[in-house]
């Protein structure tokens, strides 16, 4: 047991505490604690610390194995977090739509082979899911952990058997450089590429192996001779690290803020045993418990917020009650966890348990499988089968549907990639009217409704489209650098283009807390104007919490539902639809046509055929027929072609 092991300090399981307790606030009250996502780092640090000072010892003693070192791995890790995937898959069986099922299995697959950091980072794009709606998104960090100790034991037994004009400290010191400057300069200009690289991230754990490697030729006893000053500085260091707990947010954070947490841990864990006040604090008996369920209680904790947040989402659970709920059964599957599986599975024979466990998890994976493959396995919801096939054609078909890399740009795409053919206009002596549709894929979205009316109504389509580009002239972000570029083309194109009417649309939610928002919506207007061509402003989508076939699980054969985002999306249809006002151009509001004042809204129908269709493929994208749907309406009321 580790509590007689004469090298066990039960402060580090204090800092292990901090750490995940960190980490459990963020994910459950970011606004409380918006920097506790740095527990992360601390984690990285003891664990480098840790291990790293386990292998040295048993390689002095002449007495280390890498095979039993695996093993060990296997018994520490995979226990629990089998548990952990299978509990969440019996979960899922019940109550993931298809598409959310074949994701969860890709996740589990990698998380499982300890690859979740390249899988999160690879399928980073536009349209993946929010990833507040990942359970298993937090197996990232563990993955980065067990790719760096597939190598650094490997390191060390090379090291210990070779002679050394070069010592291993030196060795480590520029491993963990050149990580930290990977980080540094990829992180400029690509934040995911940093953030889940195990280059870049690696010299958090080096940081914590040096420190292992650093205290066995320098110890710390005798660097404060004044121990009072280590108790001021303990004070200090704390306190920076608390202040940048509460203040620093995710948007904020790199390499070199990363410094905070690092620093601080390789403080606390080389002066633990010399500081008085560390000591206190982190050898506190409910620190120290805490610490010792602290890998159980961060594998349950980000599944049951996940879930706690659909719960919020779909059947409008308060938010902070909720949370509460999730944490303290979070702690009871924690301590259950580590009371019945962790302690149980340390007295059990270390090959024999470690094989048991490698099948378990083979059989895991290829259920895995067979649930990726199996297209998250549609057949579980028979009642709604039709609809999870409408949806699955509509995802593989949109970015035909959009036109997209042609009349609908993609992310890295700039206006050199597009198509003139969108902007052709007829130039017959008696030309057909034209209306062009211009902005974002809520305004692509568009484009099925538009062509299905497009020879009965007998006008012709123009497309201006790029991905997370809003019709908005001077708009500027840094995840759309060609977007500025795009409308300043587009717009300088009108005078000879010459649409009938242009409607202008977005994905006006994401937009509408810009500071230059109004001001850059008003000038788009006006700048319109001047060219003397009529506009018809479309209000926020009706943007749902939850994806359709969730919606369709939950209520159908009923095709209305609550919707818990509507309170935000009538803000913002008042705020536009007082700048149309203003301005005097046409205002169509899709909140207005598809919703009640009670909050209950659309999210399917039936067409002439009697065929059921939903409206959207997302929570906000159009499927072809919603686009019809919703094209049809504002022709009804608002357009006299």
């Amino acid at each position: 047991m580790r509590h007689y092991d004469q090298y066990y300090r039960p402060d580090i399981d204090g800092m292990r505490a901090l750490a995940v307790g960190a980490v459990v606030l963020f994910h459950a009250y970011p606004h409380l604690l918006p920097g506790g996502f740095i527990g992360v780092d601390l984690f990285f640090v003891i664990s480098g610390f840790l291990i790293t000072s386990i292998i040295i010892r048993d390689l002095n003693k002449g007495n280390f194995s890498l095979l039993k070192f695996y093993q060990k791995r296997v018994r520490r890790i995979f226990p629990t977090l089998i548990l952990m995937i299978v509990a969440i898959f019996l979960w899922s069986w019940f109550f993931l739509i298809p598409n959310e099922f074949k994701e969860l299995s890709r996740h589990s697959f990698f998380g499982l082979i300890f690859s979740a950091n390249f899988n999160l980072w690879f399928e980073n794009d536009y349209f993946s899911a929010l990833k507040e709606s990942k359970p298993l998104l937090h197996l990232w960090s563990l993955g980065i952990e067990e790719q760096f100790y597939i190598a650094w034991p490997l390191i060390l037994m090379w090291y210990s058997k070779k002679s050394r004009p070069v010592s291993l400290t030196n060795i480590l010191s520029v491993l963990l450089l050149i990580s930290f400057i990977l980080n540094t300069v990829i992180g400029f200009y690509d934040k995911t590429h940093a953030f889940y690289s195990p280059l870049t991230r690696s010299w958090e754990i080096a940081a914590g192996a040096l420190l292992a490697l650093s205290e066995r030729k320098f110890p710390m006893t005798n660097v404060f001779k004044n121990k009072k000053f280590l108790e001021v500085i303990s004070v200090i260091v704390l306190a920076i690290l608390v202040f940048t707990m509460k203040t620093l947010n995710e948007n904020q954070f790199n390499s070199f803020y990363a410094l905070i947490p690092i620093f601080s841990m390789i403080f606390f864990i080389g002066f633990g045993k010399e500081s008085f006040l560390i000591q206190k604090i982190f050898q506190r008996k409910l620190l120290v418990w805490i610490g010792l369920i602290s890998y159980p209680l961060y594998l349950w904790h980000w599944p049951i917020i996940v879930f706690g947040r659909s719960l919020v989402i779909d059947y409008n659970f308060p938010l902070n009650r909720t949370m509460t709920l999730a944490i303290i059964l979070s702690l009871i599957l924690a301590v259950i966890t580590h009371v019945f599986i962790e302690k149980k599975i340390q007295t059990f024979q270390l090959s024999k348990t470690s094989k048991f466990l490698v099948v378990i998890s083979i059989a895991v994976l290829c259920f895995n499988l067979y649930g990726f493959y199996g297209q998250g396995l549609p057949g579980r919801f028979k009642h709604i089968e039709h609809l999870s096939q409408f949806i699955q054609r509509e995802i593989d078909h949109y970015p035909t549907h959009y036109r997209e890399g042609t009349c609908f740009l993609k992310k890295d795409q700039s206006f050199q990639n597009f198509s003139m053919d969108c902007l052709n206009h007829d130039q017959s002596s008696t030309p057909l009217k034209s209306v062009m549709i211009w902005g974002d894929s809520y305004s692509a979205h568009l484009y099925p409704g538009l062509k299905a009316l497009e020879k009965r109504k007998n006008f012709q389509i123009l497309q201006a489209n790029a991905s997370a580009c809003p019709p908005l002239l001077k708009y500027h972000s840094n995840d759309r650098p060609h977007c500025q570029k795009f409308n300043e083309e587009i717009f300088q194109r009108l005078n000879i283009v010459k649409p009938s009417l242009i409607i202008l649309s977005g994905a006006w939610h994401t937009y509408y807390k810009n500071e230059n928002f109004e001001e850059q919506l008003s000038n788009t207007i006006m700048q319109i104007q001047a060219h003397n061509i009529p506009i018809l402003l479309l209000g926020p989508m009706l943007v749902m919490g939850n994806s359709p076939l969730k919606n369709s699980m939950l209520f159908y054969p009923n095709f209305s539902f609550h919707n818990t985002a509507y309170p935000e999306l009538k803000i913002i249809d008042a705020k536009i639809q007082s700048i149309a006002e203003k301005y005097k151009v046409q205002y169509f509001s899709p909140v207005e046509a598809l919703c009640t004042h009670s909050s209950q809204c659309l999210y399917g129908s039936t067409d002439s055929h009697q065929n059921e269709f939903l409206f959207t493929w997302d929570a906000g994208h159009l499927t072809s027929k919603g686009s019809e749907f919703l094209v049809d309406l504002i022709f009804q009321r608002i357009l006299q072609f």
